[in-house]
């Protein structure tokens, strides 16, 4: 009799996180960005940073990739 509720804890508890990580897609900005500032501007910085997750760094530059043909070979 246990053996059938550990099988069925043990099932439930893998279909649970099957179902959660296919359920979670990537991350969607959901919302419009007014354009008050301009990119010089230190504010736009912070507004990339809360928009990005982690905080943009003075040094760091950004390059748009689109497509494999750009993606993989600077991931090399």
């Amino acid at each position: 009799m246990w053996w059938a509720i550990l099988i069925t804890a043990v099932l439930t508890s893998f279909l649970t996180l099957l179902f959660v990580n296919l359920r979670a897609g990537e991350r969607q900005i959901r919302y419009q960005v007014t354009h008050r500032f301009s990119v010089e501007d230190p504010q736009f910085l912070r507004a990339m940073g809360q928009l990005l997750g982690p905080g943009v760094l003075p040094g760091n530059r950004v390059t748009a990739l689109q497509n494999g043909d750009q993606v993989f070979p600077a991931i090399w």
